[in-house]
Protein backbone atom coordinates (compact mmCIF):
# COMPACT_ATOMS: atom_id res chain seq x y z
CA UNK A 1 0.00 0.00 0.00
CA UNK A 2 1.30 3.25 -0.81
CA UNK A 3 1.24 5.75 1.49
CA UNK A 4 0.01 9.54 0.84
CA UNK A 5 2.96 11.81 1.07
CA UNK A 6 4.82 13.14 4.31
CA UNK A 7 2.93 16.75 3.05
CA UNK A 8 -0.16 15.04 2.92
CA UNK A 9 0.33 13.67 6.27
CA UNK A 10 1.45 16.85 8.14
CA UNK A 11 -1.51 18.64 6.68
CA UNK A 12 -4.29 16.37 7.78
CA UNK A 13 -2.89 16.53 11.37
CA UNK A 14 -1.87 20.02 11.18
CA UNK A 15 -5.92 20.88 10.80
CA UNK A 16 -6.77 18.01 12.37
CA UNK A 17 -8.65 17.96 16.04
CA UNK A 18 -5.34 17.90 18.25
CA UNK A 19 -5.66 16.59 21.82
CA UNK A 20 -3.69 19.40 23.61
CA UNK A 21 -3.14 19.06 27.61
CA UNK A 22 -2.66 21.02 29.84
CA UNK A 23 0.93 19.49 29.98
CA UNK A 24 1.87 20.23 26.36
CA UNK A 25 0.53 23.43 27.05
CA UNK A 26 2.76 24.29 30.35
CA UNK A 27 5.83 22.84 28.59
CA UNK A 28 5.36 25.24 25.73
CA UNK A 29 4.52 28.29 28.08
CA UNK A 30 8.09 27.72 30.14
CA UNK A 31 9.70 27.04 26.58
CA UNK A 32 8.39 30.57 25.46
CA UNK A 33 9.26 32.34 28.77
CA UNK A 34 13.25 30.61 28.61
CA UNK A 35 13.44 32.21 25.27
CA UNK A 36 12.28 35.52 25.53
CA UNK A 37 14.90 35.81 28.75
CA UNK A 38 17.82 34.31 27.00
CA UNK A 39 16.55 36.97 23.85
CA UNK A 40 16.31 40.06 26.38
CA UNK A 41 20.15 38.96 27.08
CA UNK A 42 20.96 38.46 23.87
CA UNK A 43 19.67 41.56 22.48
CA UNK A 44 22.87 43.20 23.79
CA UNK A 45 25.12 41.33 21.46
CA UNK A 46 26.44 42.48 18.26
CA UNK A 47 24.91 40.32 16.09
CA UNK A 48 21.79 41.45 17.73
CA UNK A 49 22.57 45.29 17.01
CA UNK A 50 23.78 44.68 13.34
CA UNK A 51 20.52 42.74 12.53
CA UNK A 52 18.29 45.44 14.31
CA UNK A 53 20.44 48.05 11.79
CA UNK A 54 19.72 45.56 8.83
CA UNK A 55 16.22 45.51 9.29
CA UNK A 56 15.13 48.89 9.62
CA UNK A 57 17.65 50.00 6.36
CA UNK A 58 15.35 47.44 4.76
CA UNK A 59 11.94 48.84 5.83
CA UNK A 60 8.60 47.35 5.75
CA UNK A 61 5.70 47.93 8.03
CA UNK A 62 3.39 46.14 10.06
CA UNK A 63 2.43 45.62 13.69
CA UNK A 64 4.45 42.47 14.56
CA UNK A 65 6.72 43.15 18.06
CA UNK A 66 10.29 43.05 18.05
CA UNK A 67 10.60 41.06 20.89
CA UNK A 68 14.11 43.01 22.62
CA UNK A 69 13.30 46.69 21.16
CA UNK A 70 11.03 49.08 21.09
CA UNK A 71 9.93 48.78 17.07
CA UNK A 72 7.12 46.98 15.46
CA UNK A 73 8.10 45.84 11.48
CA UNK A 74 6.79 43.25 8.83
CA UNK A 75 6.11 39.79 9.95
CA UNK A 76 9.20 38.57 7.71
CA UNK A 77 11.46 41.04 9.64
CA UNK A 78 10.26 40.58 12.94
CA UNK A 79 10.69 36.71 12.66
CA UNK A 80 14.47 37.45 11.31
CA UNK A 81 15.30 39.75 13.88
CA UNK A 82 13.66 38.13 16.81
CA UNK A 83 14.84 34.19 15.72
CA UNK A 84 18.58 36.30 15.86
CA UNK A 85 18.14 37.27 19.44
CA UNK A 86 17.19 34.12 20.97
CA UNK A 87 19.62 32.14 19.69
CA UNK A 88 22.60 35.21 19.97
CA UNK A 89 24.39 33.41 23.07
CA UNK A 90 23.47 30.01 22.63
CA UNK A 91 21.67 29.59 25.63
CA UNK A 92 18.17 28.77 24.44
CA UNK A 93 16.96 25.42 24.94
CA UNK A 94 17.46 22.37 22.61
CA UNK A 95 15.07 19.85 20.99
CA UNK A 96 16.67 16.56 21.30
CA UNK A 97 14.19 14.66 19.14
CA UNK A 98 15.94 16.44 16.04
CA UNK A 99 19.31 18.02 17.52
CA UNK A 100 18.45 21.92 17.23
CA UNK A 101 16.92 25.00 19.01
CA UNK A 102 13.19 24.54 18.20
CA UNK A 103 11.61 27.12 20.07
CA UNK A 104 14.05 29.96 18.73
CA UNK A 105 12.56 29.28 15.49
CA UNK A 106 8.97 28.53 16.01
CA UNK A 107 8.16 31.40 18.61
CA UNK A 108 9.62 34.02 16.48
CA UNK A 109 7.51 32.50 13.26
CA UNK A 110 4.61 32.01 15.50
CA UNK A 111 4.53 35.19 17.06
CA UNK A 112 5.48 37.64 13.85
CA UNK A 113 2.50 36.21 11.80
CA UNK A 114 -0.02 36.03 14.90
CA UNK A 115 0.79 39.01 17.53
CA UNK A 116 -2.61 39.66 18.02
CA UNK A 117 -3.26 36.04 18.61
CA UNK A 118 -3.89 34.83 22.64
CA UNK A 119 -0.99 33.33 24.05
CA UNK A 120 -2.87 30.24 24.48
CA UNK A 121 -3.20 29.94 20.48
CA UNK A 122 0.54 30.97 20.14
CA UNK A 123 1.55 27.56 22.83
CA UNK A 124 -0.57 25.65 20.88
CA UNK A 125 1.09 26.03 17.21
CA UNK A 126 4.36 25.39 18.72
CA UNK A 127 2.98 22.57 20.14
CA UNK A 128 1.96 20.86 16.93
CA UNK A 129 4.98 22.84 15.39
CA UNK A 130 6.94 20.59 17.73
CA UNK A 131 5.33 17.52 17.14
CA UNK A 132 6.35 17.84 13.46
CA UNK A 133 10.37 18.65 13.94
CA UNK A 134 10.25 15.84 16.58
CA UNK A 135 8.47 13.20 14.03
CA UNK A 136 10.97 14.76 10.75
CA UNK A 137 14.14 14.54 13.35
CA UNK A 138 13.84 11.06 14.11
CA UNK A 139 13.08 9.82 10.70
CA UNK A 140 16.05 11.59 9.19
CA UNK A 141 18.58 12.86 12.31
CA UNK A 142 20.92 9.91 11.96
CA UNK A 143 22.47 10.68 8.93
CA UNK A 144 21.22 14.32 8.38
CA UNK A 145 23.35 16.02 11.31
CA UNK A 146 26.31 13.52 10.39
CA UNK A 147 26.28 15.16 7.06
CA UNK A 148 27.14 19.00 8.79
CA UNK A 149 23.43 19.90 8.34
CA UNK A 150 22.38 22.27 11.13
CA UNK A 151 19.11 20.99 12.27
CA UNK A 152 17.68 24.12 13.92
CA UNK A 153 17.75 25.33 10.45
CA UNK A 154 16.92 22.56 8.25
CA UNK A 155 14.41 20.97 10.18
CA UNK A 156 13.50 23.94 12.57
CA UNK A 157 12.09 25.80 8.98
CA UNK A 158 9.43 23.18 8.53
CA UNK A 159 8.75 22.43 11.85
CA UNK A 160 7.46 26.33 12.61
CA UNK A 161 5.53 26.42 8.59
CA UNK A 162 3.49 23.56 10.14
CA UNK A 163 3.34 26.03 13.55
CA UNK A 164 2.15 29.12 11.69
CA UNK A 165 -0.10 26.82 9.49
CA UNK A 166 -1.78 25.70 12.30
CA UNK A 167 -2.07 29.04 13.99
CA UNK A 168 -3.61 30.66 11.39
CA UNK A 169 -5.98 27.91 10.46
CA UNK A 170 -4.73 27.40 6.83
CA UNK A 171 -6.20 24.78 4.23
CA UNK A 172 -4.46 21.46 3.63
CA UNK A 173 -3.57 22.82 0.26
CA UNK A 174 -1.69 26.60 1.83
CA UNK A 175 -0.04 23.80 4.19
CA UNK A 176 1.00 21.04 1.47
CA UNK A 177 2.17 23.59 -0.65
CA UNK A 178 3.91 25.73 2.34
CA UNK A 179 5.93 23.09 3.75
CA UNK A 180 6.96 22.27 -0.39
CA UNK A 181 8.53 26.08 0.13
CA UNK A 182 10.33 25.23 3.16
CA UNK A 183 11.79 22.61 2.08
CA UNK A 184 13.11 25.25 -0.80
CA UNK A 185 14.69 27.56 1.92
CA UNK A 186 16.11 25.01 4.19
CA UNK A 187 20.03 25.50 4.33
CA UNK A 188 22.57 26.05 7.81
CA UNK A 189 25.92 24.29 7.83
CA UNK A 190 27.48 23.58 10.61
CA UNK A 191 30.43 25.26 9.81
CA UNK A 192 28.83 28.33 10.94
CA UNK A 193 29.18 27.12 14.58
CA UNK A 194 31.17 29.47 16.40
CA UNK A 195 30.53 32.59 14.48
CA UNK A 196 28.12 35.08 14.36
CA UNK A 197 26.31 33.58 11.06
CA UNK A 198 25.33 30.88 13.61
CA UNK A 199 22.44 32.64 15.30
CA UNK A 200 21.32 33.94 11.74
CA UNK A 201 20.14 30.24 10.60
CA UNK A 202 17.92 30.52 13.59
CA UNK A 203 16.84 33.90 12.23
CA UNK A 204 16.73 32.77 8.66
CA UNK A 205 14.39 29.74 9.04
CA UNK A 206 11.85 31.71 10.92
CA UNK A 207 11.71 34.12 8.68
CA UNK A 208 11.46 31.63 5.81
CA UNK A 209 8.42 29.40 7.17
CA UNK A 210 7.09 33.30 7.36
CA UNK A 211 7.66 33.77 3.63
CA UNK A 212 6.59 30.00 3.22
CA UNK A 213 3.09 30.74 4.53
CA UNK A 214 2.45 33.75 2.46
CA UNK A 215 3.71 32.71 -0.68
CA UNK A 216 1.55 29.55 -0.36
CA UNK A 217 -0.99 31.47 0.69
CA UNK A 218 -0.64 33.90 -2.51
CA UNK A 219 -1.15 30.43 -4.58
CA UNK A 220 2.32 29.54 -5.14
CA UNK A 221 2.86 25.50 -5.67
CA UNK A 222 5.12 23.14 -4.55
CA UNK A 223 5.87 19.39 -5.54
CA UNK A 224 3.94 16.81 -3.10
CA UNK A 225 7.37 14.89 -2.90
CA UNK A 226 9.55 18.10 -1.35
CA UNK A 227 9.83 15.91 1.82
CA UNK A 228 10.25 12.50 0.30
CA UNK A 229 12.00 10.63 -2.43
CA UNK A 230 15.14 10.72 -3.46
CA UNK A 231 15.26 14.36 -4.60
CA UNK A 232 13.27 15.58 -1.88
CA UNK A 233 14.66 16.42 1.29
CA UNK A 234 14.83 13.04 2.40
CA UNK A 235 17.66 12.15 0.10
CA UNK A 236 18.98 14.81 -0.53
CA UNK A 237 19.58 15.65 3.08
CA UNK A 238 19.63 12.49 4.71
CA UNK A 239 19.70 8.75 3.24
CA UNK A 240 16.77 8.12 1.95
CA UNK A 241 14.52 7.76 4.88
CA UNK A 242 10.87 6.28 4.71
CA UNK A 243 9.92 10.30 6.18
CA UNK A 244 6.25 8.99 5.48
CA UNK A 245 5.84 6.30 7.79
CA UNK A 246 6.85 8.32 10.75
CA UNK A 247 3.81 10.49 10.07
CA UNK A 248 1.45 7.72 9.35
CA UNK A 249 -0.26 7.71 13.04
CA UNK A 250 0.89 11.58 13.71
CA UNK A 251 -1.21 12.92 16.47
CA UNK A 252 -1.66 10.17 18.67
CA UNK A 253 -0.36 10.47 22.23
CA UNK A 254 2.17 10.72 23.42
CA UNK A 255 3.64 14.10 21.67
CA UNK A 256 6.90 14.43 21.43
CA UNK A 257 6.70 17.64 23.78
CA UNK A 258 5.67 15.06 26.79
CA UNK A 259 7.48 12.44 26.03
CA UNK A 260 11.34 13.47 24.41
CA UNK A 261 10.67 17.15 25.82
CA UNK A 262 12.81 19.18 25.46
CA UNK A 263 16.43 19.91 27.34
CA UNK A 264 16.52 23.79 29.00
CA UNK A 265 19.90 25.09 28.85
CA UNK A 266 22.13 25.53 32.48
CA UNK A 267 25.21 26.99 30.59
CA UNK A 268 25.10 30.17 27.52
CA UNK A 269 26.75 27.75 25.65
CA UNK A 270 26.68 24.39 22.84
CA UNK A 271 24.69 22.07 24.29
CA UNK A 272 27.32 19.15 23.45
CA UNK A 273 29.42 20.37 25.85
CA UNK A 274 27.15 20.19 28.78
CA UNK A 275 27.31 17.25 29.83
CA UNK A 276 31.13 17.28 30.55
CA UNK A 277 30.61 20.76 32.81
CA UNK A 278 27.41 18.98 34.60
CA UNK A 279 30.08 16.75 35.37
CA UNK A 280 32.75 19.08 36.16
CA UNK A 281 29.99 20.70 38.41
CA UNK A 282 28.88 17.48 39.82
CA UNK A 283 32.96 16.75 40.83
CA UNK A 284 32.65 19.96 42.70
CA UNK A 285 29.50 19.29 44.80
CA UNK A 286 30.78 16.48 46.15
CA UNK A 287 34.50 17.27 46.76
CA UNK A 288 36.47 19.88 48.05
CA UNK A 289 38.69 20.60 44.82
CA UNK A 290 41.49 22.79 44.33
CA UNK A 291 42.16 23.69 40.66
CA UNK A 292 45.66 24.22 41.31
CA UNK A 293 46.45 21.20 42.18
CA UNK A 294 45.05 19.61 38.95
CA UNK A 295 47.52 17.89 36.80
CA UNK A 296 45.19 17.10 33.70
CA UNK A 297 41.51 16.29 32.90
CA UNK A 298 39.95 13.41 30.44
CA UNK A 299 37.12 13.70 29.12
CA UNK A 300 35.55 10.67 27.54
CA UNK A 301 32.22 10.34 25.68
CA UNK A 302 29.62 8.87 23.63
CA UNK A 303 29.33 8.58 20.19
CA UNK A 304 28.70 11.37 18.11
CA UNK A 305 28.64 14.09 21.56
CA UNK A 306 31.16 16.18 19.90
CA UNK A 307 30.18 16.34 16.53
CA UNK A 308 29.57 20.17 16.39
CA UNK A 309 32.45 21.14 18.67
CA UNK A 310 35.66 22.53 17.93
CA UNK A 311 38.58 20.24 18.07
CA UNK A 312 41.33 23.19 19.19
CA UNK A 313 41.38 26.17 21.12
CA UNK A 314 38.85 28.84 20.98
CA UNK A 315 39.73 32.79 19.37
CA UNK A 316 36.80 34.26 19.88
CA UNK A 317 34.43 34.28 22.50
CA UNK A 318 31.99 32.99 20.04
CA UNK A 319 34.19 30.17 19.57
CA UNK A 320 34.79 29.69 23.17
CA UNK A 321 30.88 28.25 23.25
CA UNK A 322 32.13 25.75 21.12
CA UNK A 323 35.69 24.52 22.76
CA UNK A 324 35.00 21.28 25.22
CA UNK A 325 38.57 21.92 26.55
CA UNK A 326 37.63 25.59 27.44
CA UNK A 327 34.26 25.22 28.60
CA UNK A 328 35.68 22.12 30.75
CA UNK A 329 38.61 24.11 32.45
CA UNK A 330 36.61 27.08 33.20
CA UNK A 331 34.39 25.20 34.92
CA UNK A 332 37.16 23.40 36.69
CA UNK A 333 38.77 26.90 37.87
CA UNK A 334 35.61 28.93 38.39
CA UNK A 335 32.87 26.47 39.81
CA UNK A 336 30.80 27.73 37.13
CA UNK A 337 29.96 28.69 33.87
CA UNK A 338 28.24 31.86 33.38
CA UNK A 339 27.45 34.88 30.28
CA UNK A 340 30.66 36.03 32.03
CA UNK A 341 32.85 33.03 31.16
CA UNK A 342 32.38 34.27 27.29
CA UNK A 343 34.08 37.42 27.01
CA UNK A 344 37.88 38.88 25.77
CA UNK A 345 38.59 38.78 29.80
CA UNK A 346 38.47 35.67 29.50
CA UNK A 347 39.20 33.99 26.59
CA UNK A 348 42.93 35.15 27.66
CA UNK A 349 43.32 34.28 30.51
CA UNK A 350 46.54 32.02 31.30
CA UNK A 351 44.65 29.71 33.63
CA UNK A 352 42.67 28.51 31.70
CA UNK A 353 44.23 28.32 28.47
CA UNK A 354 46.82 26.31 30.58
CA UNK A 355 44.37 23.72 31.67
CA UNK A 356 42.88 23.44 28.52
CA UNK A 357 45.60 22.68 26.83
CA UNK A 358 45.86 19.84 29.69
CA UNK A 359 42.35 18.51 28.53
CA UNK A 360 41.86 15.18 26.59
CA UNK A 361 38.90 14.62 24.58
CA UNK A 362 38.26 10.97 23.43
CA UNK A 363 35.21 9.82 21.65
CA UNK A 364 33.92 6.20 21.86
CA UNK A 365 33.28 4.60 18.24
CA UNK A 366 29.93 2.52 19.47
CA UNK A 367 26.82 3.92 19.83
CA UNK A 368 24.59 2.57 22.97
CA UNK A 369 22.03 5.32 22.16
CA UNK A 370 22.22 7.44 25.46
CA UNK A 371 24.18 10.48 25.76
CA UNK A 372 27.07 10.84 28.40
CA UNK A 373 30.56 12.19 29.05
CA UNK A 374 32.74 11.19 31.76
CA UNK A 375 34.85 13.37 32.91
CA UNK A 376 38.38 12.46 35.04
CA UNK A 377 40.91 14.52 37.34
CA UNK A 378 44.27 13.79 37.31
CA UNK A 379 45.61 15.91 40.44
CA UNK A 380 49.72 16.17 41.01
CA UNK A 381 49.24 13.97 43.68
CA UNK A 382 48.33 11.08 41.44
CA UNK A 383 45.20 10.63 42.79
CA UNK A 384 42.08 10.55 40.46
CA UNK A 385 37.98 11.57 40.74
CA UNK A 386 35.86 11.11 38.02
CA UNK A 387 32.24 11.47 37.70
CA UNK A 388 29.64 11.22 34.39
CA UNK A 389 26.45 12.69 33.26
CA UNK A 390 23.99 12.08 31.22
CA UNK A 391 20.43 13.64 30.72
CA UNK A 392 20.50 16.93 32.40
CA UNK A 393 17.32 17.64 34.75
CA UNK A 394 15.74 20.68 33.02
CA UNK A 395 12.03 19.62 32.88
CA UNK A 396 11.00 21.30 35.66
CA UNK A 397 8.66 24.46 35.13
CA UNK A 398 9.63 27.86 36.61
CA UNK A 399 8.08 27.91 40.08
CA UNK A 400 9.35 24.88 41.04
CA UNK A 401 13.07 24.85 39.53
CA UNK A 402 15.54 26.76 41.65
CA UNK A 403 17.96 26.59 38.53
CA UNK A 404 15.18 27.98 35.90
CA UNK A 405 14.34 31.05 38.12
CA UNK A 406 18.58 31.54 38.51
CA UNK A 407 18.82 31.28 35.03
CA UNK A 408 16.30 33.70 34.25
CA UNK A 409 17.28 36.23 36.97
CA UNK A 410 20.74 35.97 35.04
CA UNK A 411 19.69 37.03 31.97
CA UNK A 412 17.49 39.83 33.27
CA UNK A 413 20.61 41.39 34.87
CA UNK A 414 22.27 40.72 31.99
CA UNK A 415 19.99 42.75 29.78
CA UNK A 416 20.03 45.19 32.20
CA UNK A 417 17.10 45.67 34.20
CA UNK A 418 15.97 44.64 37.84
CA UNK A 419 12.88 43.30 36.81
CA UNK A 420 10.96 40.66 38.62
CA UNK A 421 10.84 37.89 36.33
CA UNK A 422 7.66 36.69 38.03
CA UNK A 423 5.47 39.48 36.33
CA UNK A 424 6.71 38.35 32.84
CA UNK A 425 5.69 34.70 34.35
CA UNK A 426 2.63 35.62 35.37
CA UNK A 427 1.27 37.65 32.40
CA UNK A 428 2.18 34.50 29.95
CA UNK A 429 -0.55 32.21 32.28
CA UNK A 430 -3.11 34.79 31.21
CA UNK A 431 -3.70 32.58 28.11
CA UNK A 432 -6.66 34.71 26.85
CA UNK A 433 -4.27 37.87 26.50
CA UNK A 434 -3.11 38.67 22.96
CA UNK A 435 1.07 37.23 23.04
CA UNK A 436 1.35 41.29 21.83
CA UNK A 437 0.23 42.15 25.17
CA UNK A 438 3.18 40.78 26.99
CA UNK A 439 5.81 43.69 25.07
CA UNK A 440 3.59 46.58 26.19
CA UNK A 441 3.68 45.46 30.05
CA UNK A 442 5.29 48.73 31.79
CA UNK A 443 8.79 46.86 32.91
CA UNK A 444 9.13 45.06 29.27
CA UNK A 445 7.99 48.26 27.41
CA UNK A 446 10.76 49.85 29.58
CA UNK A 447 13.47 47.35 28.77
CA UNK A 448 13.04 47.59 25.25
CA UNK A 449 13.22 50.58 24.90
CA UNK A 450 16.71 50.98 26.94
CA UNK A 451 18.00 47.94 24.79
CA UNK A 452 17.09 50.20 21.35
CA UNK A 453 19.55 53.48 22.21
Amino acid sequence: MTLPSSQRLIADFVIGDVAITSEMRQLARDALFDTLAVSFAGAREAVSRQTLDYVRQSGGRGDAPFWTFSDTGAAEQAALLNGVVAHALDYDDVSPSWRGHGSAVMFPAITAVGPNHSIDNILDAYVVGFEVGARLGRAVIATHYPRGWHATATIGIIAATAAVCRLVGAKREVIENGLGLAVAQAAGVQANFGTTAKPLHAGFAAMGAVRALALAQAGIASSSAAIDGRTGFAGLYAENPDIASKFTDVGTLPFAITAAKLERKHYPMCYAAHRAVAAVMRLHAKHTIDAGNVASISVESSKGSHDPLLDRLPNSPDEAKFSLEFNVAAAMIDRAISLNTFTDAALTRDDIRSLAMRTTIKELKSDSGVRWSRVSVKFKDGSELAETAERLDSQSGFETDPVFRAKIADCLKAAGTSMDPRLLYGALTHGSRPVASLFELDDVRQLRTRLTI
